[in-house]
């Protein structure tokens, strides 16, 4: 339950920073 819970975090993250990354690239 604690490691689902913890990959679900990690995956969480990495789609964030996907976003974040996206967004810096449509902007410039």
């Amino acid at each position: 339950m604690v490691e689902w819970l913890y990959c679900l975090c990690w995956n969480n993250l990495l789609a964030g920073a996907i976003v974040v990354v996206v967004m810096g690239a449509v902007k410039l």
